[in-house]
This record gives C-alpha cells, sequence and structure tokens, in this order.
C-alpha cells in the first residue's frame, strides 16, 4: 500500500518512528529507523535527507557527506543543505 508521496506506508513509519527519537535526544534510534528506510527504498529522499541531518548531529560528517555523494549520484538533488 502506499501513501500520497509514493512512499510506503512502513516508511512512514519508521520516519515517524525516528522523529520520536529525534525529539526524546535518542540520535541513534532516529538513525537505525532511518536506515530502514533507506535501505528498503534509496530513492527516498526524505528519510535521507533526515538522516544525513542526524548523522551531521552525531558528529558523523564523513557519513552524511557520503550519502549526499550517493545521492548526487543516483541524479537527486536534496532541498537544503545538511547544516
Amino acid at each position: 500500500m502506499e501513501s500520497r508521496q509514493g512512499t510506503t506506508l512502513g516508511a512512514d513509519f519508521l520516519i515517524e518512528e525516528a522523529e520520536r527519537h529525534l525529539k526524546s535526544g535518542d540520535l541513534s534510534g532516529a538513525a537505525y529507523s532511518l536506515l530502514h528506510v533507506v535501505r528498503r527504498n534509496p530513492n527516498n529522499n526524505e528519510a535521507k535527507l533526515l538522516l544525513a541531518k542526524v548523522f551531521m548531529s552525531q558528529g558523523l560528517p564523513y557519513k552524511a557527506e557520503k550519502l549526499h555523494e550517493v545521492w548526487a549520484n543516483a541524479g537527486a538533488h536534496p532541498a537544503l543543505p545538511l547544516q
């Protein structure tokens, strides 16, 4: 089943779960949920952008940069800067 944005409902749930983790300060939990979304659907730009921001917040800019490189090589254009 798909939502209006074309993402699976499972992805929507995991993104919402990641946002709950972020609100509680659990960056690792947020990254875990978002990694599941990105692995299932590498074209989910919302999850990739949020994951890059989580990596930056964790002090892991090299992971955010790698994700950004993969994203750019796939022809995607992030709407927002990572910082």
